[in-house]
């Protein structure tokens, strides 16, 4: 999401259009919208959220601080 200004900045000079913060948004939820589907197929395939429900998963609280 960070390099989605610079998207926008190099797909309006190939493109010789002038709408870099239209072009700048849509590349940014272009991202974020690929990360969230990326991480939603890995919990899915690591089935986390059963096992945290279940309680199944050791948390150790001292590598938190």
């Amino acid at each position: 999401m960070a390099l989605s200004p610079v998207a926008a900045y190099l797909f309006n000079e190939f493109t010789h259009q002038h709408r870099l913060g239209f072009w700048a948004e849509a590349f940014g939820v272009w991202a974020f919208g690929t990360y969230w589907l990326v991480k939603t197929k890995e919990l899915k395939l690591s089935d986390v959220e059963r096992k945290a429900l279940k309680g199944e998963i050791e948390m150790d609280v001292s590598k938190l601080r």
